[in-house]
């Protein structure tokens, strides 16, 4: 008996803890909903800001408009609902519109899956007691299900949830909750790696989209704006000063890339993975790139959640 003891007080001695990975798991939820807000603010933006390009389009042309037929029941669904120029035909989506609002509801649970899984890593890792554990633990397995099964059936057929069994002289002794949530999570951080992986660059291409589309109304709006600027119109300054404020969002726009930041989560969730398999070795590399993902991520949601002015200037030139 007393060998059996000493034996479980060795094992105690070696545990690993997940402590450690506290503060950097929080900056990688932290940076994860950061993208979400990136994209789904982002994506509204374009609403707005194709507004305010119609909007100053009309008012420079003092244009005779109308509803378009499309906002009717029984109009064509798949064609915006908005004013038209008399003499122009029913108005058409961007180019981009329709791949955007066909991967929209894919992108939201992609979004919702990836954010549920980081928070359910925070949840383990400051897990105090046993119910909260065990809820936590719940979660996260649910979590990296939900991940496997929206990255696609291979990665799903890895994500199966983890249970497992400790020594009962280690609970007595207050430490094998300790290394119950450690154990959790290098079991499911290293199921969740490929999800992730495949997840993020999904996520990538979507938000290089959305970044890409304002870009291009952006640079209409700014083209219209300073159009008709010359010596003597009325409204000169602050025609100049709307585009210059739009020119500002624009240039933050085209510093972010999206695609850079969903591949710096990749590299942060993959140094988590190495640094909870091998914690002395691997965890300043996990650390370094848990930063470098939280700040390019928000960066992305300032860049695009950022809107262009919304108040056009009438266009009033003057002699």
């Amino acid at each position: 008996m007393k060998c059996f003891l000493w034996f479980a007080l060795t094992c105690i001695a070696g545990c690993s803890s997940p402590y450690q990975f506290s503060n950097e798991i929080t900056s990688f939820s932290t940076g994860v909903d950061n993208v979400r807000s990136a994209y789904t603010t982002g994506y509204d933006n374009l609403a707005t800001d194709r507004q305010t390009l119609q909007t100053l389009n009309f008012n420079d042309t003092s244009a005779k408009i109308k509803l378009a037929n499309s906002c009717f029941p029984g109009g064509d669904s798949t064609l915006p609902c908005d004013f038209m120029v008399n003499r122009q035909g029913e108005p058409q989506p961007s180019p981009s519109d329709p791949a955007l609002q066909a991967d929209r509801p894919k992108t939201l649970d992609d979004l919702n899956v990836l954010a549920n899984y980081a928070r359910a890593l925070q949840a383990v890792t400051n897990a105090a007691d046993r119910a909260a554990f065990d809820s936590a633990a719940a979660r996260l397995n649910a979590s990296v299900t939900a991940l496997g099964k929206a990255a696609g059936p291979q990665a799903a057929a890895g994500s199966a949830a983890f249970s497992a069994g400790f020594n009962i002289f280690a609970w007595v002794l207050g430490q094998a909750l300790d290394q119950e949530r450690f154990d959790t999570l290098k079991q499911d951080v290293n199921l969740a790696a490929g999800p992730v992986q495949s997840i993020a660059k999904g996520l990538g291409t979507e938000l290089d989209l959305v970044s890409e589309t304002r870009q291009l109304l952006l640079t209409d709006t700014i083209t219209a704006l300073i159009a008709p600027l010359k010596p003597g119109y009325k409204n000169y300054m602050a025609r100049e000063a709307t585009a210059s404020q739009t020119k500002a969002v624009l240039i933050q726009l085209r510093q972010t890339k999206p695609s850079q930041v969903t591949d710096a989560l990749i590299k942060a969730h993959d140094s988590l993975r190495d640094a909870i398999n091998d914690p002395k070795g691997s965890f300043s590399n996990f650390a370094t790139a848990v930063g470098r993902f939280a700040e390019l991520a928000e960066a992305l949601k300032s860049a695009l959640t950022t809107p262009a002015a919304a108040k056009v200037p009438s266009s009033n030139p003057g002699s």
